[in-house]
């Protein structure tokens, strides 16, 4: 079934094998990576009192932390997700195309195109 429309136009379809493939065979699989900001309000300090005996209230400070993910695709239904040994966008880029590959070679899969956003 040509399903290239749901996949940027690409020539993609959806075989027997529930594999993603393009128009010579290959499996195709989609990886990503990338990383999102996390934000955690940081402790607040009780109120006290400065030098003047004022009252001085601690505000909350937020910290700001990132997190990084990757993912393979071979279908809607196979979707693998994890986290990467490195807290980057750019590693976890190279860890889904690594994984793809080492995944692809486990499967005996002999043709493998991986479609990527990375450069």
């Amino acid at each position: 079934m040509d399903i290239s429309f749901d996949y940027c136009g690409l020539p993609t379809f959806l075989c027997p094998d529930e594999l993603l493939r393009n128009e010579n065979g290959a499996v195709v699989v989609y990886t990503d990576g990338s990383t999102f900001r996390q934000v955690q309000a940081a402790p607040v300090e009780e109120s006290s009192t400065d030098s003047l005996d004022n009252h001085v209230t601690n505000q909350s400070a937020e910290v700001n932390y990132f997190e990084a993910g990757s993912a393979i695709v071979f279908n809607r239904e196979n979707v693998i997700i994890f986290k990467p040994e490195i807290n980057t966008s750019v590693y976890a880029e190279y860890a889904a195309i690594e994984k793809a590959i080492q995944i692809g070679i486990e499967r005996k899969i002999e043709h493998l195109e991986i479609r990527t956003d990375c450069l």
